[in-house]
């Protein structure tokens, strides 16, 4: 009498392979998951620096606004201004806009000292440009004496530099707005109990790194509190 032999059929070789390639294409899948949550965090950490850094810059520029002047209107926000070759024109004071001009005494001792500066926020690159001030082709002076409005059609405003390139980073707008409410005003630290104008610049970007048609949007403010003379108004 022969002695039967056990083993694995051809059936149950085939059942393990399948439940093998069921637990692998599971595992790929957590693997693909967790690789993909690690890269868009990377990223939105980026964007996140970047933007933040960025801004923090300017905040620190506009601070100057004012500064060593006893009088005028020393900061500005337009809404509408544009580049005609490497010029800025157009613009209406406004509130809130994409563009902010301030000027600062770089010199007390010397009142021919003035420095005018601004910031325009160029929508379609996605580029923060730093301005400063032309001198007149005729006189070979400073087109923005203290007596000058920042928006006066006399005061030629140029491209001096870029200071931040944030194509990369999805964001949808920056504005600056200049608050003129006295209820929304600011005091530094809150040590000073004193109220001064204050300026907040806005940032709004997809909260999701990649984002689609329904990404919740994310806004970042960064407020600068005015301590100096800048007689901020919106018109």
């Amino acid at each position: 009498m022969k002695n039967k032999q056990y083993g694995i059929s051809l059936v149950s070789l085939l059942v393990g392979l399948l439940i093998s390639m069921l637990c692998l294409l599971a595992l790929l899948a957590i693997f693909r998951t967790v690789v993909q949550t690690s890269v868009d965090s990377r990223k939105g950490s980026d964007r996140d620096t970047s933007i933040q850094n960025s801004l923090m810059g300017v905040q620190n520029m506009i601070q100057s606004a004012g500064f060593g002047l006893d009088s005028g209107t020393n900061i500005v926000v337009l809404k509408g201004a544009s580049f005609t070759g490497d010029n800025l024109s157009g613009g209406n004071p406004i509130e809130s806009g994409e563009t902010v001009l301030w000027r600062y005494a770089n010199n007390l001792n010397e009142t021919s000292s003035v420095i005018c500066q601004g910031i325009y926020y160029n929508n379609s690159n996605k580029q923060l440009i730093l301005l400063k001030t032309d001198k007149n082709t005729d006189t070979a002076m400073d087109t923005c004496p203290e007596t000058n409005s920042l928006n006066n059609s006399g005061v030629k405003w140029k491209k001096e530099a870029i200071l931040a390139d944030l194509s990369k980073t999805n964001i949808n707008s920056i504005r600056f707005n200049l608050s003129t409410d006295i209820t929304d005003k600011c005091s530094p630290y809150g040590f000073d109990s004193t109220k001064y104008p204050k300026l907040t610049i806005t940032a709004t970007y997809p909260l999701d790194p990649t984002p689609t048609n329904n990404s919740k949007e994310m806004t970042v403010n960064f407020p600068v509190c005015l301590t100096n003379p800048v007689n901020a108004t919106s018109s």
